[in-house]
């Protein structure tokens, strides 16, 4: 079984990097329902390279105990500091505060990170401080803190929210690359970075050795990285 403490539109768009090559043996466990929007389902995709896995995968974002809940991998956004557990860096991406072009017409103009306290910003409930902001400035780091107008449980649904024009959030770049390239979305004070995040697969050291863990972590460590930019 894999947990994905993390969100479908990431797994999605790490599938539709790859290309199906020939298939190999592996093993194990049951489908799983994923992001409706998706073109590429991370099951059909893994199944058609390796026609014998199965698959069961859990995308809430509540924290599992690999060594007793039963879970074979999880994707986290932080490399767990639980002993017995085995690590892998497979991407990272980066963080921007997006806006859309009509909401930043119709609000005030943002030159600071602390013009952030007087307008309208979506948050995410368990992605981030809910309410503080770190931004980093060529002077030093800079942290606001913020009143959430809305607060999600999805982070697709913040960027829907985002682009229809309802705030400003800290969105990752794998899901606003294309909007802000197309001009759905802007980034808000591009010169003030936010910090990158690190993407982990972890896994019991015990099981480190299963054909099934070690097929998955291959192809996720293969797979194409999210990390590139958004243009300015």
């Amino acid at each position: 079984m894999i947990c994905g403490m993390f969100w479908q539109d990431w797994l999605m768009r790490r599938v539709a990097h790859r290309q199906t090559r020939s298939s190999r043996e592996v093993c194990s466990a049951s489908p799983c329902r994923l992001h409706t929007g998706a073109r590429v389902s991370f099951q059909d995709w893994l199944s058609a390279r390796y026609p014998r896995l199965r698959l069961e995968v859990d995308l809430s974002d509540r924290y599992v105990d690999l060594l007793e809940d039963g879970y074979d991998v999880a994707i986290r956004i932080a490399e767990p500091t639980q002993s017995g557990l085995v690590s892998r860096q497979i991407d990272r991406f980066t963080l921007h505060a997006c806006a859309s072009p009509d909401y930043l017409m119709r609000k005030d103009s943002i030159v600071h990170p602390r013009d952030l306290v007087r307008h309208d910003c979506v948050v995410q409930r368990t992605y981030a401080p809910r309410n503080k902001w770190r931004f980093n400035m060529g002077d030093g780091a800079v942290e606001i803190n913020i009143v959430p107008r809305i607060v999600v449980s999805d982070m697709a649904a913040a960027r829907e929210l985002v682009v229809s024009g309802a705030g400003i959030s800290i969105l990752p770049s794998y899901l606003v690359t294309d909007d802000i390239a197309a001009g759905r979305l802007v980034e808000v004070m591009p010169a003030a970075s936010l910090p990158s995040v690190e993407v982990f697969a972890s896994f019991s050291h015990h099981r480190r050795t299963l054909s099934k863990i070690l097929v998955l972590i291959e192809e996720l460590e293969a797979t194409g990285s999210l990390s590139r930019r958004p243009p300015h």
